[in-house]
């Protein structure tokens, strides 16, 4: 029997691995802005961050501060 894989985990999977679906990961990382808790802010920026490449410690900074609350 294979174990359910689910949550975070496998949402991660699909948005990693998904062919099939263009998402530009980049445009949502500049796009997001924390409307949630400090933590949910921060886990779904790594999710985004983590779907990139190439992009240095600067951009993911100014990306994340840009993003906070007031």
């Amino acid at each position: 029997m294979v174990p359910h894989l689910g949550g975070d985990f496998t949402n991660n999977l699909l948005v990693k691995f998904d062919p099939i679906e263009f998402k530009d990961f980049i445009g949502a990382l500049t796009k997001l802005y924390q409307k949630m808790t400090m933590r949910e802010y921060q886990i779904e920026f790594e999710k985004l961050a983590n779907c990139t490449e190439g992009l240095d410690d600067a951009f993911f900074s100014s990306c994340f501060i840009s993003g906070l609350k007031e």
